[in-house]
């Protein structure tokens, strides 16, 4: 059987899964499928679409009316099955820095008044002095943004060895 042979049975199967009780109710492959070529002969995009819609109605599968989706966390861009990191809703901390040091590969290693320890992914940054403010903003996969001054920022990691 060809893929799309494949799809058309498919598609009826989808609408003969489920019915609504409504006027006249889809029972069946068969009466779905005859719903829908009827559809696909309206010339007018939004009466096709009207006819389409009808038709899940009635086959139990849309309820109410058509709304926008809303977007979310799925409706991300995946590759391989993974979403995709994106923009996060989450607003940047502030932290005071205790202690500042450049560690053995020439990185910052900052660890904040709350105790927690933050790492630079670049080397050859200023170090900053104890008592600095800081903010930290979420930057995707797994990396944030610290901002030890208006002009100074580099992405970093939480070091959770400790």
């Amino acid at each position: 059987m060809s893929r799309s042979g494949f799809g058309v049975l498919f598609a009826a199967g989808l609408l003969g899964l489920a019915t609504a009780a409504s006027a006249a109710p889809i029972h069946g492959a068969q009466d779905g499928w005859a719903a829908v070529t009827a559809c696909a002969g309206t010339p007018n995009d939004e009466a096709r679409r009207d006819c389409l819609d009808g038709v899940l109605r009635r086959a139990g599968l849309l309820s109410g009316e058509a709304r926008a989706p809303q977007p979310g966390p799925a409706d991300r861009p995946r590759f391989l099955g993974v979403p995709l990191p994106g923009p996060s809703d989450e607003a940047p901390r502030a932290a005071s820095i205790e202690r500042a040091r450049i560690d053995g590969e020439g990185r910052l290693e900052l660890v904040t008044t709350d105790g927690e320890t933050w790492r630079s992914q670049d080397t050859g940054l200023q170090l900053p002095k104890s008592g600095q403010a800081m903010s930290i903003e979420p930057a995707g996969l797994s990396t944030f943004e610290c901002r030890v001054s208006k002009w100074e920022s580099f992405l970093c990691r939480q070091d959770r060895s400790r």
